[in-house]
């Protein structure tokens, strides 16, 4: 049993040195002293030589590491190509043990307020210059506004709020000049066009449904004259112009389909 007890006692110790040693060899690989082949071979030889002697936790480390480095590396690739977000999220991707976490840290900040004073200033630009520049300032801004690291930013919001609050006035002076000329087929296409811009907006919503109402309207009492004069082929041009307008209604599509199988017949 004292034989037994002593053996175990001196692998308990050897253990620990292996420990220390491979703590070394990962610490080494982690400030550059050796790179991950040489880190690799030193814990392979390791593992080959000592029974028992589990060295996954250092193996898995080293992996870690590599992934880590190379994350690190990316993010300054990326932030000299102006990919903020991208470069936040190689940043990010840099594990608390590395070497480089704490500079990473400051990296992400630096992304973070690089990238928003650039959209800052790119807002700032279009309000000064006029309209021409509203839609591709929102579009770039929007990435901001779609990323949850930039939320609660109240500099931020404010500024992309007033741009777009601008660009729905401009779209609204737009859709007044067009009807002016009962031109709803224009008012269509600019909700569309700032849909296309500002996404489901409520407001471009309600001028949307405006418009398609009122082009149905329209569609309907053209075909309604046609039918009454025989003119069937002026009332089946006009309902199928509306068919292309009335949007994803159902309702309003099958009953158009139907008075146009109506009229073919």
């Amino acid at each position: 049993v004292g034989h037994i007890k002593q053996d175990k006692d001196e692998k308990a110790v050897l253990f620990e040195e292996l420990d220390k040693y491979l703590e070394g060899v990962v610490e080494s690989y982690n400030i550059d002293n050796i790179d991950n082949a040489k880190a690799k071979e030193l814990i392979g030889t390791v593992a080959a030589s000592v029974n028992d002697y589990d060295t996954t936790l250092y193996s898995t480390q080293v992996e870690v590491l590599k992934s880590s480095k190379a994350a690190y590396e990316d993010g300054y690739t990326s932030s000299a190509k102006g990919e903020h977000i991208k470069a936040i999220t190689k940043f990010e991707q840099v594990v608390n043990f590395d070497v480089n976490y704490d500079t990473a840290q400051s990296r992400i900040e630096y992304e973070k307020t690089k990238y928003k004073n650039e959209i800052l200033d790119e807002i700032d630009e279009a309000l000064s210059n006029g309209s021409e520049q509203y839609a591709d300032a929102i579009i770039n801004a929007k990435e901001l506004t779609e990323n949850s690291i930039f939320d609660n930013d109240i500099e931020f919001e404010e500024a992309y709020n007033e741009l777009v609050s601008q660009y729905l006035d401009l779209l609204e002076s737009q859709i007044a000049s067009v009807k002016e000329s009962n031109d709803y087929k224009g008012m269509y296409d600019i909700t569309e066009e700032g849909i296309s811009i500002l996404g489901d907006n409520e407001i471009l919503l309600s001028w949307k449904d405006e418009a398609q109402e009122a082009i149905l309207q329209d569609a309907l009492y053209t075909a309604e004259v046609g039918i009454s004069g025989n003119n069937y082929e002026v009332a089946a041009e006009a309902l199928t112009d509306a068919l292309n307008y009335c949007g994803p209604d159902p309702n309003i599509t099958a009953k158009l389909k139907t008075m146009i199988t109506d009229l073919a017949n």
